[in-house]
């Protein structure tokens, strides 16, 4: 075999000499692949919840606008107000002055049982309007994939013990139907390459708060096996980061 040699990445090739300009051929084509690729389309989400309807809302929502998201979501607690006294259309007329971004909606506590508003009347003034398509039940239980042209996170937003009017309440355990919807969700965005599979809720398990975890362990413990990237939460009313430490041993500190 006559041969020449093409050096790539550090190893030496002996390859026949008729098949040289189709290597030559097929480098150059990836090295033109990679510079005409186009580049990785930014996008920018914002996160808040528990808003109430007064001056410090209003500077929340001025920041939001601010920041010109690509979409915002609204993690729960919105209006901390009786219909009689501001209807929910009134919540949403405030958040629309404000904010031009797509607001996704997911319900807290305060509107799921009608305590505050009714989370079905929020949606209503504030439905889903997003380039992504979303699967599931808006605004309860779903998820979308973003930037829309080529998406890259996977953002799946729960409900986890809150009662609804309707009866209904959405609890993740063991295999129930809840569960399965979620692990579908993750594992079908792992394999359609989504870089980040991001998990947002109204009620928390971690916080220094006092609050117990309740979202209940199964759910905890599988957005950890799952390998969740991010998760966020509203409910406490503060700001706290957290992440899992591998070198913790439960009952022991270091």
């Amino acid at each position: 075999m006559s041969g020449g040699r093409w050096s790539s990445a550090g190893r030496l090739l002996l390859l026949p000499t008729n098949t040289r300009m189709n290597v030559r051929l097929s480098l150059l084509c990836a090295v033109l692949a990679a510079f005409l690729a186009p580049p990785v389309q930014a996008f920018t989400v914002t996160f808040a919840g528990d808003y109430g309807a007064g001056k410090h809302a209003r500077e929340v929502l001025q920041r939001i606008a601010a920041l010109a998201p690509d979409t915002h979501f609204a993690l729960g607690d919105f209006s901390y107000a009786v219909a009689s006294d501001l209807p929910e259309s009134a919540w949403c007329d405030m958040v629309k002055g404000y904010v031009k971004s797509p607001f996704l909606l997911l319900p807290g506590n305060h509107e799921s049982n009608g305590e505050h508003g009714d989370i079905v009347k929020f949606a209503a003034c504030l439905p889903y309007r997003h380039p992504s398509p979303f699967a599931g039940e808006y605004p309860h239980q779903y998820y979308l994939d973003m930037p829309a042209a080529k998406p890259l996170a996977r953002f799946i937003m729960l409900s986890p013990n809150l009662p609804f009017t309707d009866g209904r309440q959405f609890e993740y355990k063991a295999d129930n139907a809840n569960m399965k919807w979620l692990k579908a969700a993750i594992d079908d965005g792992r394999e359609k390459g989504m870089k980040w599979i991001i998990v947002g809720m109204h009620k928390l398990c971690i916080t220094t708060e006092g609050k117990s975890c309740e979202i209940g362990e199964e759910l905890a413990n599988m957005l950890v096996r799952s390998g969740v990237d991010i998760v966020l939460n509203g409910h406490a009313h503060v700001y706290e980061r957290s992440y899992p430490l591998s070198c913790v041993k439960s009952g022991a500190f270091d």
